[in-house]
């Protein structure tokens, strides 16, 4: 079937401008500035935007182990509709992604999928942060990265012995930085808002000085680290300024801290208490 998308904005690598695009048989066969293909079906709408497909770090599948929560079919369907046609998935699951047989067995489940998967096996053994996981087997059976998914590493030895290991083969780390002393058993951001609500807080400082260790670390080992789901403007600030002069950090944030912030919370929604919690609007 044709379909012909009217006057759509490209955005792809810088390039930004509006464009009509005819697709035929689920291929694009030609964008131009204004085109008119009988038959076709016509899209349009006045902020109508078109991307190369989107990737998702961090994905949480449910299989194996969680079936009940998700499946690779009900996360693929999902990630189709919302335009993202890449998962990188965390290792999470039950077992744990830290064995090349976990690999293989989402390799093998995923191999004709609608979705592209790329396992992120886990940094250390079951994701428990005290031992490192053998990374160069689970490279070489198909690991992108190695993380430990939800579960932040707070053994700085650990973690520095990941990152090392990972450089010799051009490997890398996803990290998501919490001190756990620091945050206790805070449920949402530490600010106005839990002093109104009466809940416990979780400073920023929880974020950022587990960060700025982190970053140490892998400047120290010179490898590559992801720091996922960021929420503070403090951990913004660490990061811009060590992304001057290395191109080996990155960060990735949560939509929800960029549409919302901690004065949701008012209305005693549960679905609000999220982790990262959502933070004040000069974090958002």
């Amino acid at each position: 079937m044709d379909f012909l998308l009217k006057n759509a904005t490209i955005v792809h690598k810088g390039f930004k401008s509006k464009r009509d695009i005819h697709i035929k048989n689920g291929v694009i066969h030609k964008i131009a500035s204004k085109l008119d293909v009988a038959g076709a079906k016509i899209i349009s709408s006045d902020n109508l935007h078109v991307s190369p497909g989107w990737l998702d770090i961090g994905a949480q599948i449910g299989e194996p182990g969680y079936e009940h929560r998700e499946t690779i079919n009900s996360i693929s369907e999902a990630a189709a509709c919302g335009g993202f046609t890449s998962l990188a998935c965390f290792p999470n699951t039950f077992p744990t992604v830290d064995n090349k047989s976990t690999i293989q067995f989402i390799k093998s489940m995923t191999a004709t999928n609608k979705v592209n998967f790329y396992p992120i096996a886990a940094l250390s053994k079951k994701a428990e942060g005290e031992e490192i996981s053998e990374m160069m087997d689970l490279w070489a059976h198909g690991a992108v990265a190695f993380s430990d998914g939800n579960h932040s590493v707070q053994n700085s030895g650990v973690l520095l012995r990941a990152l090392q290991y990972v450089k010799g083969f051009g490997g890398s780390i996803v990290q998501k930085s919490v001190d756990h002393k620091i945050a206790g058993e805070g449920q949402v951001h530490e600010g106005q808002m839990s002093i109104q609500l009466g809940l416990k807080g979780i400073p920023s400082i929880a974020e950022t000085a587990s960060l700025q260790k982190d970053l140490d670390l892998n400047s120290y080992a010179e490898s590559k680290i992801t720091f996922h789901t960021i929420s503070s403007e403090g951990s913004c600030k660490v990061i811009k300024e060590a992304k001057k002069n290395n191109t080996s950090v990155n960060a990735t944030v949560s939509y929800l801290n960029l549409v919302a912030n901690d004065e949701v919370l008012l209305d005693f929604n549960s679905n609000y208490k999220v982790d990262p919690p959502l933070r004040s609007s000069k974090d958002q």
